[in-house]
């Protein structure tokens, strides 16, 4: 499966503003739009597969008293995962790529 990037995003240019009132306005408006052309109203059915295969894995974690919980490092930017008891203590951390292969079946160390 391959995701396309999403290349089709335009910001609304600001009107001309003609006084201070309409300048005020128009500098708070900074609003993103997006166009949804090409978006289709249903995402495919091997995406809702896989969400569900996800939610599945998640119920099979939660059941056996473990979970993961994702977190980014605000000093170097990098991904965090640790893997949690029922009780919410962390019993080890995981790289990226491990934390995928407990979302894929594995079981986490």
């Amino acid at each position: 499966m391959r995701i396309e990037p999403f290349t089709d995003i335009t910001h609304r240019d600001r009107p001309a503003a003609a006084d201070r009132s309409a300048r005020a306005a128009a500098a708070a408006d900074d609003t993103l739009y997006l166009s949804t052309t090409g978006i289709p109203a249903v995402p495919p059915s091997e995406v809702l597969e896989q969400i569900a295969a996800a939610d599945r894995r998640h119920d099979e974690l939660v059941a056996a008293g473990r979970g993961l919980s994702y977190e980014v490092d605000p000093q170097t930017g990098a991904l965090r995962v640790e893997v949690r008891d029922a009780s919410g203590a962390v019993t080890g951390e995981l790289s990226a790529s491990a934390a995928l292969d407990v979302v894929l079946g594995a079981e986490p160390a």
